[in-house]
């Protein structure tokens, strides 16, 4: 878990344009995505909610429920559980808000 904390700190101020917050007073947890969130491809996408997941769980084989939010909307785009990753179509929304550069 250490190596998950020190991936974590390597992306500095560019961690808040990835993720803004995580509630973790409800279960599901919450994590509120930024904008480069939306910008990346799929499978990166997958790949950073499922290592944010294991991070929270602490332990690198073991996960725990997501719900992801836009932060700047504050709506739920997705879901990681017990089915895997999944993104909603409000998350195609927000990818092309964030591509046309209508979301800050």
């Amino acid at each position: 878990m250490a190596e998950h904390k020190q991936w974590f700190n390597t992306l500095g101020p560019q961690g808040v344009q990835v993720w803004i917050k995580v509630d973790t007073q409800r279960q599901p947890y919450r994590l509120y995505l930024g904008d480069e969130f939306f910008r990346a491809d799929f499978d990166t996408q997958k790949w950073f909610v499922e290592f944010f997941s294991s991070y929270l769980a602490g332990h690198p084989d073991k996960s725990v429920i997501v719900d992801l939010f836009d932060a700047a909307t504050k709506r739920l785009v997705g879901e990681y559980g017990w089915s895997g990753f999944k993104l909603y179509a409000e998350a195609n929304r927000v990818k092309e808000r964030v591509r046309q550069g209508s979301v800050q």
